[in-house]
């Protein structure tokens, strides 16, 4: 049996921190990201809020604290977050949800393995 805060604990502080790495040291991810300038931040129960700071061709992974943001992505659970991790579920928008058409046109162009982020940018 799995334990889902530890899970989400690794899809929030690897999977999604990496995000961070990727567009810092690669040329074609930091393209892609070019001109975002936005806070995601998600707010997971019984974990630190953790946020993606996207600045111009640069993003920066940030762990706790009150950071104004501009996209709020709430979730019930550690489970909830993990199945949007794994592109099963859907997180709850609490702020900034006509900013994500527009962040979800630039991500989709990462790598597939990053992709399960965008599963809250689904339409239809």
């Amino acid at each position: 049996m799995k334990n889902e805060k530890v899970f989400a604990a690794i899809n929030m502080f690897s999977i999604l921190r990496s995000i961070e790495d990727l567009v810092n040291l690669d040329e074609e991810a930091k393209e892609i990201v070019k001109g975002t300038r936005l806070t995601m931040k998600f707010i997971v129960p019984s974990l630190p809020k953790f946020y993606l700071v996207f600045t111009g061709s640069r993003v920066k992974a940030k762990v706790g604290g009150n950071l104004e943001s501009d996209i709020n992505l709430a979730f019930l659970n550690s489970s909830h977050f993990n199945k949007m991790m794994a592109g099963e579920s859907m997180p709850i928008p609490t702020k900034g949800v006509s900013k994500i058409v527009s962040l979800k046109m630039n991500l989709l162009s990462l790598p597939i393995f990053y992709r399960p982020i965008l599963c809250l940018m689904k339409t239809g």
